[in-house]
């Protein structure tokens, strides 16, 4: 995406974010300012532009409920805010919010040095370059191209950050850079509990009534000992998979895009790529068998290296083989910290899945309805796991 850079002829801040507005002509604006932007007013009046007010000291309650927009106006707000909470609101809208964000700061209130000894002009600048390099902590959830631009309210200087990409390179083995990248994937997770669960739980049901049906995966005899395993169980869930991870993928991406459309498109879109999902996943199953053979780490290891395929097979329309390849290689420069996010994911989520079936067996007894609601409930919180691989993906894949 272009950023407009006023024009010098132009002389006030509200008409160089007016031409900025007039170049990228959004259909939905944000604004972050402790007071009313008149010119963003007016502005989408006259163009039929859907305006997002935030008037609060305190931004980031009210951004939880804000959806993506297609560009965000802060205005009349970091000269409040220290220098920390200026990079969190920059890089939250920058994370999932907006492809592009014009920054409005009056220089004459911000001479006063802030507590790393800079003043508050030269942080805004070096917090915006910040958000867009793919070592912090603020890096892009969307591969879309990140543009900034900030305007000086005092003597019209407007600068550009942009453009950079996420580029995959080694960010070092830093704790606390994967402990970020759960957050982020976890505070996605929550914000698209209700999009997630519309996907997550119709193949939940179905796999729950073809075992009513036809009889659990794993047989037990009347002393509670595992006899064997239902092979026509097993064979259906581990072909429902496939079609249930795609959907879930191609859900992810409509999503991170903001685009409207119901959970049915994602489901048709996965059926359409079923047969490269379905060997997508049969290599991957045999890649990491070989692992468990030799230990429980190779395992984890080699899906790691390989997670990345089904995002290429379902949203790049690459082929089973060529994903494999391209995933293992793409990979490669964040597996540590990429096998680390998994397996503190799936911590979480096999957590979970025990807390919820020991709670609803416990209070409620064991037979089919209370099963059916753990399913549901074990279903949704596994979908952590692909958003976690979803967060590495579009940072470290890109074309």
């Amino acid at each position: 995406m272009n950023t407009a850079i006023a024009s010098k002829a132009i002389e006030t801040p509200q008409e160089k974010l007016a031409a900025i507005l007039d170049s990228h002509q959004p259909r939905s604006l944000l604004t972050v300012s402790l007071n009313p932007v008149p010119v963003a007013q007016h502005w989408c009046d006259d163009h039929d532009c859907e305006l997002i007010s935030i008037q609060e000291l305190d931004p980031f309650k009210q951004l939880e409920a804000v959806r993506r927009v297609d560009m965000a106006v802060v205005a009349d707000q970091l000269e409040y805010m220290n220098q920390k909470d200026g990079e969190a609101l920059l890089g939250l809208l920058r994370n999932l919010h907006t492809d592009s964000m014009v920054a409005v700061y009056q220089r004459s209130a911000w001479r006063r040095k802030n507590c790393a000894g800079r003043t508050t002009v030269s942080w805004l600048w070096a917090a915006a370059r910040k958000v867009t390099s793919p070592r912090t902590a603020a890096s892009w959830i969307s591969t879309a191209t990140i543009w900034t631009t900030i305007i000086s309210a005092a003597n019209g200087i407007t600068r550009a950050s942009g453009p950079t990409r996420s580029t995959g390179e080694n960010t070092g083995g830093k704790p606390l850079l994967i402990l970020q990248r759960l957050k982020e994937s976890l505070y996605f997770w929550r914000r698209h509990l209700a999009a997630l669960f519309v996907i997550s739980a119709p193949f939940a049901l179905i796999g729950e009534a073809f075992q009513w049906l036809v009889g659990p995966v794993i047989v037990n005899d009347a002393g509670g000992q595992v006899v064997g395993f239902n092979a026509a169980s097993m064979l259906f869930l581990m072909m429902l998979r496939p079609l249930a991870e795609g959907a879930l993928i191609f859900q992810l991406s409509i999503i991170q895009r903001g685009d409207g459309q119901g959970p049915w498109h994602s489901i048709l879109a996965a059926f359409l790529r079923f047969p490269y999902l379905l060997g997508t996943y049969f290599l991957m199953a045999l890649a990491v068998s070989v692992g468990w053979m030799l230990l429980f780490f190779p395992a984890f290891w080699i899906y790691a290296r390989l997670c990345f395929a089904p995002f290429r097979v379902m949203l790049r329309g690459d082929t089973p083989l060529n994903a494999l390849r391209t995933s293992f290689t793409r990979s490669g420069p964040c597996q540590w910290h990429l096998l680390a996010a998994i397996l503190l994911a799936g911590t979480l989520v096999f957590a979970v899945a025990g807390f919820t079936n020991s709670l609803l067996v416990g209070v409620l007894g064991d037979h089919p309805g209370v099963l059916l609601v753990a399913s549901l409930v074990v279903s949704l919180a596994a979908t952590l796991v692909n958003v976690v691989a979803f967060r590495f993906w579009t940072l470290h894949d890109q074309d």
